[in-house]
């Protein structure tokens, strides 16, 4: 009989357990139908790049600015960028958007390489219209452009200046101290102030001539572009007070405004043959003389040039246009440079560290750097000898009167005298003691 009781309970336990099972399965489809009556959408996944990423990694090739054409339902946006250090023409247009065979068509049509012949800084544009490229700048500076513009499959480049407006300033002042701090305090530009110093370098040595007292008197061009400010120009007229004479210049220029050079009052050429000093900001440690106590020999000589002593490197100029008739070692020079003007004159640059870009027989321009102040050959410390020689002869490079440069052309004489007649009656207008610039038309 227990084996028999012991089947029953375990027959009844099993039927037990499917009943639970069936009801659990059934309990379990009826949440389900109540779950799906309130089952919402789940919300949209947030993006876990920052809204200012750049999908470049960080790095934007070229600047995007687009818009869209409704009268003729055309899309234009402009690509910009700016030339590298290590940048060719390809790579500054490859990354503002262009493709290969259109940057070979655009340097193809480039055949004076104005496109080409840039320098790192400088800013270019593309255009595109309806994603094709129709024209390229290159900005040079605030009024100068080369722009490239297609026309089907055809480019065509040239260069592009935009409209300045000149407006003239005036301003006058006492010299204190310095050119350059009287002029800051004149209201002069840094710009203004070495114009005024180059137009007198063959008149006025401004380092060691100017004491206080001395006057100066400037009326200057003003730029403007589109209204806006862009800096100072060329200078009209000037006078300078020093030494008990007075020094005037006067801007000459052809119909087109071209500059053709600044004369006095009588038409007389302010640029000379021959600079005064062949190197800026230095002083001179030894004039020219027939007797000098030799630093090295330690016994009387002549010193048959003017020294001018300064840092090595400082760039030395030449004088006068001329032909380069000796270039290298020379005993006691050192590194040595000489250069003959015409059939009369030689100008001698000694004791250098280092050459210009210069050889012999090359033809050298006022002004050109032909090497730099050092210390070679018979030297105690870092100076530029420096010689000037009338047919053979030394002269004394302070004192030597220069030959005149070309005066005033014929037909520009009737023109310029009126021209002066109208800034003599500004300049005298001008209160010396005046420090803020003043504008007319």
């Amino acid at each position: 009989m227990r084996p028999l009781r012991l089947l029953s309970l375990l027959v009844l336990t099993l039927a037990g357990l499917a009943l639970s099972a069936l009801s659990l399965s059934s309990r379990a489809d009826s949440d389900d139908d109540r779950l799906a009556l309130v089952r919402l959408p789940l919300p949209p996944l947030e993006s876990t790049r920052p809204a200012d990423a750049s999908p470049h990694g960080g790095k934007t090739p070229a600047s995007t600015e687009k818009g869209t054409d409704t009268a003729a339902d055309t899309t234009t946006d402009i690509r910009a960028t700016t030339a590298g250090r290590k940048d060719i023409l390809a790579s500054v247009l490859r990354r503002a958007g262009m493709k290969a065979a259109d940057i070979y068509a655009l340097a193809r049509a480039d055949r004076h390489k104005l496109l080409t012949r840039f320098v790192p800084g400088e800013r270019f544009e593309v255009r595109y219209r309806d994603g094709q490229p129709v024209e390229v700048i290159r900005h040079i500076n605030r009024t100068t452009q080369i722009v490239a513009t297609r026309d089907g499959k055809h480019w065509q480049v040239r260069k592009k200046t935009l409209p300045v407006e000149i407006h003239l300033a005036t301003a006058s002042g006492t010299i204190r101290n310095s050119l350059y701090l009287s002029g800051k305090q004149a209201g002069l530009s840094d710009r203004v102030i070495m114009n005024l110093a180059n137009l007198y370098q063959w008149e006025i040595d401004f380092a060691r001539q100017l004491r206080p007292g001395d006057t100066f008197k400037v009326i200057y061009e003003q730029r403007y572009l589109n209204g806006d400010y862009i800096g100072d120009g060329r200078i009209v007229a000037a006078e300078v007070n020093t030494s008990g004479k007075t020094y005037r210049a006067f801007l000459l220029t052809d119909k087109k405004g071209k500059t053709l050079g600044w004369y006095d009052e009588k038409g007389h050429n302010l640029r000379k043959a021959f600079m005064r000093n062949p190197v800026d900001y230095v002083r001179i440690t030894s004039r020219f003389t027939l007797r000098r106590w030799h630093p090295i020999f330690h016994k009387w000589k002549s010193h048959r040039g003017v020294d001018y002593g300064g840092k090595i490197g400082t760039p030395i100029h030449v004088t006068g246009n001329g032909r380069v008739i000796f270039k290298g070692w020379k005993r006691g020079y050192g590194r040595v440079v000489m250069v003959r003007h015409g059939r009369k004159y030689t100008t001698v640059y000694a004791h250098m560290s280092r050459f210009g870009k210069i050889r012999k027989g090359s033809y050298v321009k006022q002004g050109q750097v032909i090497g730099y102040i050092g210390q070679s050959g018979w030297a105690t410390g870092p100076h530029l000898h420096y010689e000037f020689r009338i047919n053979g002869k030394f002269v004394d490079p302070l004192k030597v009167r220069f030959p005149d440069a070309s005066p005033v052309p014929k037909k520009y004489r009737t023109a310029f005298r009126q021209r002066v007649h109208q800034m003599m009656a500004q300049l005298k207008r001008l209160d010396s003691d005046t420090r803020l610039a003043a504008k007319f038309e």
